[in-house]
């Protein structure tokens, strides 16, 4: 093959030969048509899925998805679940599947969870009813102690679907009724004090998640209209739309399927990607979706990530070369350009469906055959692979 130097506007640039970072995704999920829960792990960039572990219904029965948060200190995924019979905070180790930990509150109701190095915040209210808490829990020890209490006055609801963590400066985020008006509210855990609160007058904010000082959600305009990806600095008082999404690129997505990937600045969320659901990931810094990935096993409800894990790149991808895969998005024809010979192509879709396979002797791949949507381009050269996404158009 030859080596072509071109200039388009849709040029995707992949360089290798050294190590990479990913983070790896965690969800319990039921099968497609129901079953016991699995905790899954997802590589969204390799496009997998690994069961760790499938319970019994004795041992964990049923969970709260919006309830979730992750410990990467422990490698806990931690939830409030149906556990030996009575709903527990429940501390899962991602490792093995293992529930390391399980505690039962005899006084909160637990509604939402973040995590901030060893320790889970809630905001909760007394079994029976009562004014919001910011509680704080420490799994290990199995204990609980009420950082504030707030008066109806001060704070008298939130969504547990919206809520995050800056550990930067030890805030607890969420959209609640701060002094009767629905806020984007940023709590100090350490005494419980609202320290910044920000109502926004053009978004309707669903869910949030964190990354450093800047809080990311995918929102709808106040009174309708398509997704928007936003960015806010609570500090200043903020917002920026970084992209809107036409309803053929994204349509909806479910809030309590979210989490961030702080290695690589990625939004995860589950959502209506190109017209089917799928496990996704879209770049903060300019909203586009780097990766899709659909199960064809697992219904996904909720989701975490778990720091970075190590990959030695050359086990996916060509070492010591550049690969240009473009224009992306595309519309009847992909260009591969390379410094060595392509063995072999193979195209899939998003569920892993081959759709093409062939010798690649040309450059020029004709994909007029392929309906609307994101596929998998995997190359060999030299018994070495690399998949990378494409979107047609």
């Amino acid at each position: 093959m030859k080596k072509r130097i071109l200039t388009l506007l849709c040029v995707v640039i992949l360089n290798f030969g050294v190590s990479a970072q990913t983070n790896l995704t965690y969800s319990l999920t039921r099968p497609i048509g129901g079953g016991d829960l699995n905790l899954i792990e997802f590589n969204t960039s390799l496009g997998t899925e690994t069961i760790i572990k499938t319970y019994l219904p004795s041992e964990l029965n049923d969970y709260n998805p919006e309830a979730t948060t992750f410990d990467n200190q422990n490698n806990h995924f931690i939830t409030v679940g149906d556990f030996g019979g009575s709903d527990s905070l429940i501390a899962i180790n991602v490792n093995n599947g293992n529930i390391d930990f399980a505690y039962q509150s005899s006084t909160e109701e637990i509604f939402a969870l973040e995590q901030n190095g060893s320790k889970t915040y809630s905001l909760t209210r007394p079994v029976g009813g009562g004014n919001l808490n910011l509680v704080e829990f420490d799994m290990s020890l199995g204990t609980e102690s009420i950082v504030k209490t707030y008066l109806p006055s001060e704070l008298n609801d939130y969504n547990p679907e919206a809520t995050a963590f800056d550990n930067q400066n030890n805030h607890f985020i969420t959209v609640g009724d701060f002094v009767g008006s629905d806020s984007l509210i940023a709590i100090n855990v350490n005494n419980g004090n609202i320290d910044f609160a920000y109502q926004s007058s053009t978004e309707e904010i669903f869910a949030l998640e964190q990354n450093g000082s800047k809080t990311y959600s995918l929102t709808r305009p106040v009174g309708g209209g398509n997704l928007n990806l936003v960015e806010f600095d609570m500090s200043l008082g903020t917002e920026s739309i970084v992209k809107t999404y036409l309803p053929s690129e994204l349509n909806d997505y479910n809030p309590e399927a979210t989490a961030f990937d702080n290695q690589n600045n990625h939004f995860i969320t589950v959502g209506d990607f190109v017209g089917s659901d799928s496990l996704i990931a879209i770049n903060v810094n300019n909203g586009n979706i780097n990766f899709a990935y659909q199960s064809s096993t697992e219904e996904i409800f909720t989701i975490e990530v778990n720091g970075i894990t190590a990959v030695d790149i050359t086990e996916i991808s060509v070492t010591n070369e550049n690969i240009l895969i473009y224009p992306n998005p595309c519309h009847n024809l992909i260009i591969i350009d390379s410094d060595r010979k392509v063995e072999n192509v193979k195209i899939s879709d998003v569920s892993g469906k081959i759709i093409l396979s062939e010798l690649e002797e040309n450059s020029i791949i004709d994909i007029s055959f392929l309906p609307v949507g994101a596929y998998w381009v995997s190359l060999t050269q030299a018994n070495k692979s690399f998949t990378k996404m494409i979107l047609k158009q």
